[in-house]
């Protein structure tokens, strides 16, 4: 009896400790997630607040923007960091699966829109480089992503090939 209660335990230390590593990389995921967007949301609050100039376009598209990044932040911050901290269970996954779908389809959409007004003969020279600067940052992060993704794609289908 004891023989057996020492092999469950030797077999379920890898895996809980596989779990609470998974469980660290998560949650600092998504610090890191509520701290890059409220960041970004506040740098656009105080750069579209003191826009002096008179810029529809590119004003209305940094408002979309910035209402998108608190909303993201503000979910993380109060719904998923609690979930995520509280419950492991396989919903919990499909509901974060979910959500950062939409997630990057409001960033793509915001992405295109601030592309398009930043292109336009607008005047507002402090706000233009200001999206300039999270255009291209956006863009970076996105180009890694993307490379990431080729990446993890092409080492699966070797390792399949390999099988």
């Amino acid at each position: 009896m004891n023989q057996q209660q020492e092999e469950v335990e030797i077999f379920d230390n890898p895996t809980s400790n596989r779990n609470s590593e998974e469980i660290s990389k998560s949650l600092f995921s998504t610090v890191f997630a509520i701290i890059y967007n409220s960041s970004w949301g506040l740098l656009f609050l105080i750069f579209r607040h003191y826009n002096d100039s008179e810029c529809q376009l590119i004003d209305s598209w940094t408002l979309y923007t910035e209402i998108v990044l608190f909303t993201i932040a503000g979910y993380k911050l109060l719904i998923e960091l609690p979930i995520q901290y509280q419950t492991n269970e396989q919903w919990k996954n499909q509901l974060f699966d979910v959500v950062d779908y939409l997630e990057l389809f409001f960033n793509v959409v915001i992405l295109i829109g601030l592309t398009y007004a930043y292109v336009q003969d607008e005047e507002c020279y402090h706000l233009k480089r200001f999206v300039l600067g999270y255009l291209i940052v956006t863009y970076l992060i996105l180009m890694i992503w993307l490379i990431s993704f080729i990446y993890i794609i092409c080492s699966r289908e070797q390792f399949t090939q390999n099988l």
